[in-house]
C-alpha cells in the first residue's frame, strides 16, 4: 500500500501524544513479565473504533479448526475495499505510527504489516504458541466487541517459560473494546486465547509488525 500523508490525531486518543505517557509506556513495556508487552486501553478515537467494528462485521470469515485452535478468520485485509479497514491499515503502516511504536517499545519495523480479522464464537479457543515465524517482531490484537469482559472468556493469556517451554499463565487480559495489546515476539512469547464462554463473539483485528531489513 502506498504511503500517504496521515494525521494520527484522527486516530489515536490524545493521551497517547503526551511525552510523560510515552516515557511511562516505554518503561512498562521493557519491564513487563513474562515478556515485553503493553495493554493500551481506549486506544483509538471512539468513532474510529465504531467504524472498524461495523466494517469487520461485514467481512467474510472462514472457520479454522485444528487441535490447536477453533475460530473464524478473514483473509489478509490489505485487499479490502472498506474505507475504515483500509484507513486502519494505512494508519498502522504509516511512518507517524511507526515513530509512536518506536517511542514505546524501542523497536523499529518494516513498513508493511500482516493483518486479518478474527471472530471467536462461544467455545472457540487458541492454545499456547509463540508466533515465532517469518521475521515477526511485534504482535498486535485490537479488540472490537463492546462490553466484552473476563466473564465472557476469550482472555489473552501470557505464559512464563522455562527452556522455551510454557509453564503457567502469568498474565491474563480480557478482550476489552477499543484496547490494543502488543507484545514482542520471541522464542519465549507463548500465549493463548482462552475459551469464549459467554454468548458474544470476540471480534478483533490482529497481526504482526516485522523485523526491519
Amino acid at each position: 500500500m502506498a504511503q500517504k500523508s496521515l494525521d494520527i490525531n484522527q486516530w489515536l486518543q490524545q493521551k497517547y501524544f503526551e511525552k510523560e505517557t510515552l516515557i511511562r509506556l516505554f518503561h512498562i513495556f521493557s519491564a513487563q513479565q513474562p515478556f515485553p508487552h503493553l495493554v493500551l486501553q481506549h486506544f483509538l478515537q471512539h468513532n474510529q473504533a465504531e467504524l472498524l467494528r461495523d466494517a469487520l462485521l461485514q467481512k467474510t470469515f472462514t472457520t479454522k479448526e485444528s487441535d490447536l485452535f477453533s475460530l473464524h478468520q478473514t483473509g489478509d485485509l490489505h485487499g479490502s475495499k472498506n474505507h475504515a479497514i483500509l484507513g486502519f491499515i494505512q494508519f498502522f503502516e504509516s511512518p507517524a505510527f511507526h515513530a509512536f511504536l518506536n517511542k514505546i517499545t524501542g523497536m523499529t519495523f518494516a513498513s508493511r504489516i500482516d493483518v486479518s480479522g478474527s471472530a471467536y464464537a462461544p467455545t472457540n479457543y487458541l492454545l499456547a504458541h509463540n508466533d515465532l515465524v517469518e521475521k515477526r517482531a511485534l504482535a498486535f490484537n485490537y479488540y472490537l466487541t463492546p462490553n466484552f469482559t473476563e466473564n465472557d472468556g476469550g482472555e489473552l493469556q501470557l505464559f512464563s517459560t522455562h527452556n522455551q517451554i510454557p509453564q503457567h499463565i502469568a498474565q491474563s487480559y480480557p478482550a476489552a473494546f477499543n484496547t490494543l495489546i502488543i507484545f514482542a515476539v520471541s522464542a519465549d512469547s507463548f500465549h493463548q486465547v482462552a475459551e469464549v464462554v459467554g454468548y458474544k463473539e470476540r471480534l478483533a483485528l490482529s497481526g504482526w509488525f516485522h523485523e526491519k531489513n
